[in-house]
């Protein structure tokens, strides 16, 4: 198996040390999860090549009450060093999407897309306000000052922030949808029903 695919990266400060962390600890459970990722692994190590990672896509839904979207993950990033550098519209797809680059150019480029809620019929709408009404707490004030503060913190502290920013990425942040739902959306958005399971 490969090394972590962030490795490579030269550090300049605890806060791209951490991107790296994060990064490589979201890389191991993306790997876990799909077994198409170890194959490809796997055929670029039989060649003796080295995988970097050169950009990592974020998908999520707008939504005004509770509060999610795109802006919930792009703080965390921002709070990190990342700068938006350009927006997308798919508006066939009702997506809309933000390009977010690091000063040292090693660092992936970041996609965080989200999905327009208010564009869909009323019925998609309903099952999305269903599914995602007990959307877990926002990344508190605390957590986005730790990141950006993280030369302030002790090496515990950082640690447990460590694994409070992955949860944000690696737990779903509401419960899984019925069947039904699920299948009833993606008549309308294949979007919206990957993000609600994924």
């Amino acid at each position: 198996m490969l090394s972590a695919p962030h490795q490579h990266i030269l550090a300049h400060s605890e806060k791209e040390k951490f991107l790296i962390e994060l990064f490589d600890d979201l890389w191991k459970r993306y790997r876990n999860r799909m077994e198409y990722v170890r194959r490809y692994e796997a055929i670029v190590q039989s060649h003796g090549a080295k995988f970097i990672n050169d950009h990592i896509a974020f998908r999520s839904i707008a939504w005004q009450s509770p509060a999610c979207g795109r802006f919930v993950l792009s703080r965390i990033f921002e709070a990190l060093g990342y700068i938006a550098a350009a927006p997308y519209e798919f508006p066939d797809q009702h997506l809309s999407s933000i390009h977010f680059q690091h000063p040292n150019p090693q660092f992936p480029k970041l996609f965080i897309t989200q999905l327009k809620s208010w564009e869909l019929s009323l019925g998609s709408q309903k099952i999305l306000e269903k599914s995602i009404k007990n959307h877990r707490p926002l990344p508190s004030e605390e957590l986005l000052s730790q990141l950006g503060n993280l030369i302030k913190i002790s090496e515990k502290e950082r640690n447990e922030l460590l694994k409070s920013v992955a949860k944000i990425f690696n737990e779903l942040p509401w419960e899984i949808p019925q069947k039904e739902d699920l299948l009833k959306i993606n008549e309308e958005s294949q979007f919206a029903a990957w993000v609600l399971v994924n």
